[in-house]
């Protein structure tokens, strides 16, 4: 009989979170070059809240406050996705002028997948532990 492969949680959370991660952070700079949010020193506090995050990720994995890092931060991606399909929906008028419309919904609807994802597997390994 051969053996299935196993496959390592932790391996999955940290990919998954990672790639939340740069997702979130493409999404803000598309954002800001469609002046969506402002440009500026308010961006800070996001690479403060990204390295806490990479933290939670990398250095904190398979500890609880890890989980929760990671949960917390996975929440707030997919938040942005709600925030997104709010109002104008998906694709504001700036957006769709720009030419990156396509660029800017794959972003974000990768971003709320992964970010959903990340949630799951972080709140499930949360509760085992």
């Amino acid at each position: 009989m051969s053996k299935e492969p196993v496959i390592n949680q932790t391996v999955v959370l940290t990919v998954a979170s990672l790639l939340t991660l740069v997702l979130a952070n493409i999404h803000l700079a598309d954002d800001v070059i469609l002046k969506l949010s402002p440009a500026g020193f308010t961006n800070l506090a996001v690479v403060a809240f990204s390295l806490v995050w990479l933290y939670g990720t990398l250095v904190l994995a398979e500890q609880r406050a890890g989980y929760i890092i990671t949960l917390a931060g996975s929440v707030l991606a997919f938040g942005v996705c709600l925030i997104h399909m709010r109002g104008a929906g998906l694709v504001g008028p700036r957006v769709a002028a720009s030419g990156n419309a396509f660029r800017f919904v794959l972003t974000v609807l990768a971003m709320a997948t992964s970010a959903a994802f990340s949630a799951v597997l972080s709140a499930r390994a949360f509760w085992r532990r």
